[in-house]
């Protein structure tokens, strides 16, 4: 009688399944027992991410013939470096030190600190290690040692010690002042603090040994008319609805009709579903009902159809899987799955919080509004039976796009798949909070401003390219002239005999060209305003001006120290389609 061959580990291919977990080789059976299957089908994440480190160093001592696991990296690896590090200055908006390189000239340490006001010493760090990288190149030399001789890092002295001061104060914030979120800032805000915020997760990463690389921006393709639901961008699918049927775009603009009747729908009747996005749904049906969707552009009534929990579910992932920009976008895909690799709990937190931030606007809006669904699905794990670790395997393939590969490789794959459904537990467990920008940039974005209206900053891209076409001479006469203008919407009080006593009285500029005075006492609030001023349903209260573009306010945000902060900002009643409040 034949002796039994040993049960091979699959994960099968259902359409639930986006990477399929197979363990082919005899090594690798051998290695995971009957135990070790039964803790991967329990969703053990921390089990199953010691099991596949285990088996790959064990096959990092016996490595098979004819494998060779870096086979073909180190020729390009001078070649990637220098254009990860092109691309890393032109998305922290120093593309002019960019452009110096391809025009075949060394950056010198004038030009890094020209640029630099303002920064920290470990994000000039961060600065300095890509222009090593590019300088070595130009001068023709492999060695890092003498890479590391001829370019030190800078150290200079990045504030003086009331430059400091004067940031320290812009940083504060109290425990009872809401966050400032990301999508409360104006276009213009947003940009600069990105670009402050890829430098600050760089360095952050980098303190930790562990080096980010930006993936290729997609590039503009044009749509195809064959292109309906599936398999189309994000972006374009949000473009298509708001030209062909804005009546049916929800609060969020940002946010593609069909994606919000799926999820809309599964929070009906998929809730308490045990299994759901577990459980694979029936191919015939997942077909039949893809199919549907896109035959009416996605505009597909669910229940009429009598769609089934499980189907849909199955179908939100193919949805997110097909789309040719990732969710999670082909820039930054790696750099979510990096943090989890940050050894301080928190870290990782505050890593993936301003890795989110990097995400295009749609992107952003998209990507809460699924892990804010997920964790609704979590919450209800009782009668579900899918907690947030469960959901974060198997939701994690379509979101980060891991793809086998073949042998030694492939365990690395593996381990990624478990690396990323940690970095999306820890999205889904804290998404509340992801958007939050953290004081100390808001603080720095803030004092860059001020310096540069006090013409101490070079910050547009056409006065930068200036200074550095003039090879740093007469560079300081180039320098924009002092703007600063006098505070003229502040009244301060002293010595208010009212109860409670009046701080200040603030002109609120209000629409329609007209204004009103407005008593502030130390604990008056942007809703305290609103109301006094008679604007509540769809209105909010904006910071304009000052050392910051435009802001939307959160109701709980106090007024006094918001004025402390920005003495020349104004405040200014302004409408919005989206009801603001109290979102955290």
């Amino acid at each position: 009688m034949a002796s039994k061959q040993p049960k091979v580990f699959t994960r099968s291919a259902t359409v639930s399944s986006a990477a399929p977990l197979k363990h082919k080789d005899k090594l690798t059976r051998q290695l995971i027992s009957r135990e070790r299957r039964e803790k991967f089908e329990a969703l053990d994440l921390e089990t199953l991410l010691s099991e596949f480190r285990a088996v790959a160093a064990h096959k990092e001592e016996n490595p098979p013939n004819g494998e060779d696991e870096e086979n073909g990296e180190v020729a390009q690896k001078g070649e990637t470096s220098t254009a990860d590090a092109l691309r890393w200055l032109r998305s922290s908006g120093l593309g002019a030190l960019a452009d110096l390189h391809e025009q075949g000239k060394l950056i010198s340490d004038s030009h890094v600190e020209e640029l630099v006001d303002g920064y920290l010493p470990a994000q000039i760090e961060s600065i300095q290690r890509r222009v090593s990288v590019l300088n070595r190149i130009l001068r023709g030399k492999n060695s890092v040692e003498g890479a590391e001789a001829e370019n030190e890092l800078l150290s200079p002295t990045i504030v003086n010690k009331d430059g400091g001061a004067r940031m320290s104060v812009l940083s504060r914030q109290d425990e009872e002042d809401p966050p400032i979120l990301f999508e409360y800032l104006g276009d213009t805000d947003q940009q600069q603090v990105q670009k402050l915020v890829l430098i600050s997760l760089t360095s952050m990463l980098e303190s930790s040994g562990l080096t980010i690389k930006l993936g290729k921006p997609p590039r503009k393709k044009k749509r195809k008319k064959t292109d309906v639901l599936f398999g189309v961008n994000l972006v374009n699918l949000v473009e298509s609805d708001l030209e062909e049927r804005p009546e049916k775009v929800g609060n969020d603009k940002n946010i593609p009709i069909f994606l919000e009747s799926v999820i809309k729908f599964l929070r009906e009747k998929g809730l308490n579903e045990e299994g759901i996005f577990r459980k694979a749904g029936s191919a015939a049906r997942i077909k039949e009902l893809r199919s549907a969707c896109e035959a009416k552009q996605g505009l597909i009534d669910f229940v009429e159809h009598k769609a089934r929990p499980h189907d849909v579910a199955a179908l939100l992932k193919q949805f997110l899987r097909d789309t040719p920009e990732p969710l999670l976008t082909s820039q930054y895909l790696d750099t979510f799955s990096l943090t989890p690799q940050l050894k301080d709990p928190q870290m990782q937190v505050d890593a993936l919080g301003l890795v989110s931030i990097l995400l295009p606007p749609v992107h952003q809006s998209c990507l809460r509004f699924l892990l804010e669904f997920l964790a609704d699905v979590a919450d209800n794990v009782e009668k579900n039976k899918m907690g947030i670790s469960n959901l974060a395997v198997v939701f994690a393939p379509s979101l980060f796009f891991v793809r086998g590969q073949k042998g030694q490789k492939m365990l690395k794959e593996v381990e990624m798949q478990v690396t990323t459904a940690n970095a999306l537990k820890l999205l889904i467990t804290h998404y509340k909070t992801l958007w939050s920008v953290p004081p100390e940039i808001i603080g720095q974005h803030r004092f860059i401003n001020e310096q540069g209206r006090n013409g101490k900053r070079i910050s547009t891209k056409k006065g930068v390219e200036k200074l550095l076409k003039e090879g740093m001479k007469g560079g300081k006469d180039s320098k924009p002239e002092a703007t600063q203008s006098k505070s003229a919407h502040v009244t301060w009080i002293k010595d208010s005999k009212a109860n409670p006593p009046i701080v200040a009285t603030v002109v609120i500029q209000l629409p329609h060209n007209s204004s009103k005075s407005v008593n502030i006492h130390s604990h008056t609030t942007s809703l305290d305003v609103l109301g006094s001023c008679r604007y509540t349903d769809g209105y909010v209260l904006a910071e304009r001006g000052g050392n910051l573009g435009e802001r939307r306010l959160d109701m709980r945000t106090r007024i006094v120290p918001l004025l402390q902060v920005n003495p020349d900002g104004g405040l200014v009643v302004v409408k919005t389609d989206v009801t603001v409040g109290l979102l955290i």
